[in-house]
């Protein structure tokens, strides 16, 4: 602890930033709460600070606050009434290639045709109804690769992708906080990829607020991509 202007100064760091297993601080625990007690301003470095009590409390209120401007909405708007004049079930669709190219040698980066052949698994979900799919990545893509899928592209704005898929009915996605807050924010349905190999089935699909509850049984760290 240091003191600055006579102040008390607490830094608590968190995974990645200290060598202590990956532990949550859960802002709600009176336990974290006691020891950071009395001190003026505190300073929090890492990604587990957590409070899933309060989360899901005020989801409502955090999704209102976050709420885009209104130029981006009306964008959103008139391209999902695009897309879902193609369909009956709309399924967005997150390809995210610039920076998984690189990052764990490429472990989560998948190609264009392994997100064709989710979409068509996708599609065998449904045979009774139209299935079609927003797309929206951080490269443009040739939708000719997609055919003969019903595929609508993004604005290729990140604000108006995210908020677009958080307007589809299911969302599928490499493991990202990117769709993970479409899927919060929109109450959608997401299945992240952990091998474009396996089947999956819409049981596969998961709501943001039932991984929570899932993970606050388990006292487990938030789902993140298997290393």
């Amino acid at each position: 602890m240091e003191k600055f202007g006579g102040k008390k100064i607490e830094v608590v760091y968190a995974y990645p930033f200290t060598k202590k297993p990956k532990i949550e601080f859960r802002l709600d625990n009176p336990e974290f709460l006691a020891s950071v007690n009395n001190k003026r301003i505190i300073f929090t470095w890492g990604y587990h600070f957590v409070d899933y009590v309060n989360l899901l409390k005020h989801s409502d209120r955090i999704r209102e606050y976050f709420t885009p401007q209104s130029i981006h909405l009306a964008n959103i708007n008139a391209l999902i009434e695009k897309a879902r004049g193609t369909c009956e079930i709309l399924v967005g669709v997150h390809i995210r290639h610039t920076d998984f190219k690189r990052y764990k040698d490429g472990k989560f980066y998948y190609d264009v045709d392994e997100y064709v052949d989710l979409m068509k698994k996708m599609e065998k979900l449904f045979p009774a109804k139209k299935v079609g799919f927003l797309v929206c990545s951080d490269e443009l893509q040739d939708i000719k690769r997609f055919e003969p899928l019903k595929v609508t592209f993004g604005t290729n704005h990140i604000i108006e992708d995210m908020y677009s898929l958080a307007r589809c009915d299911y969302i599928i996605g490499p493991w990202s906080t990117y769709s993970k807050w479409a899927s919060f924010y929109g109450n959608v349905p997401i299945y992240n990829i952990d091998d474009v190999n396996l089947d999956f089935t819409l049981k596969d699909f998961k709501f943001f607020e039932d991984i929570v509850h899932r993970h606050m049984e388990t006292a487990a760290i938030f789902p993140r991509p298997r290393s």
